[in-house]
């Protein structure tokens, strides 16, 4: 490698270049994924009415890899548009604001195992 050339001896040898591939699977796969905004994760709640009567404020936007505007159970939930183990939204109950109607999210096991309207 010549002095002054702007690549490390990293790139020079392609090391990086499997994290590249890597970065732009996920991002493609996430194309497709619906987002909507979420509460922070709540605490001391126990059922979906506790969710739904919280008074969390919902300014998070989050992803799901389900195929309607609102997640279903098993969908999984990320906080990037990535699909990525990383990013998987943690265990816990969520409020959420899905075409301006509010839901609950119940979230275990990196999949959402219940979810619906609140009323």
């Amino acid at each position: 490698m010549a002095l002054g050339s702007a690549n490390t001896s990293a790139q020079a040898r392609g090391k990086n270049n499997p994290i590249k591939v890597k970065r732009s699977k996920e991002v493609k796969l996430a194309k497709s994924y619906n987002s909507f905004q979420v509460s922070s994760a709540l605490t001391g709640v126990i059922n979906a009415q506790g969710i739904c009567s919280s008074s969390a404020s919902i300014n998070n936007t989050v992803y799901h890899n389900g195929s309607s505007a609102a997640p279903a159970a098993d969908d999984l939930v990320y906080s990037r548009a990535r699909a990525s183990e990383k990013y998987l939204l943690e265990d816990g109950y969520y409020k959420a604001s899905v075409s301006s109607a509010n839901h609950y999210l119940i979230i275990a096991s990196d999949k959402v195992q219940s979810c619906g309207t609140c009323r």
